[in-house]
């Protein structure tokens, strides 16, 4: 874990041409297992964009309202996202423009 925050930390998020952090999010689509080990990551992933101020491209494919929770838990509302793969309802997607 500290191996991983550190090299995506040191080379990529601090390198000046980096403008966000992604693509990161939870995929159930085809397998929900692993759901609790995909959020810890997802989670620790949110950490280290919102330290380096960068925003973050959302992958949520069969996990939207998961993700929009953990989102609301992890990130500041002025936060920017840019939502990719995005399968859920229309009033989730308006939810996620009211909030970020």
């Amino acid at each position: 874990k500290q191996w991983y925050q550190r090299r995506v930390r040191g080379i990529a998020l601090e390198h000046p041409k980096c403008l966000a952090l992604g693509e990161i999010g939870m995929d159930f689509h085809r397998n929900e297992g692993g759901r609790k080990k995909q959020r810890e990551v997802f989670v620790e992933q949110l950490k280290m964009a919102v330290k380096a101020e960068k925003p973050v491209v959302i992958h949520g494919r069969g996990a939207d309202k998961e993700v929009f929770e953990v989102l609301k838990e992890m990130l500041p509302a002025e936060h920017k996202i840019h939502y990719h793969s995005y399968s859920g309802t229309a009033s989730l997607a308006l939810e996620l423009a009211e909030n970020f």
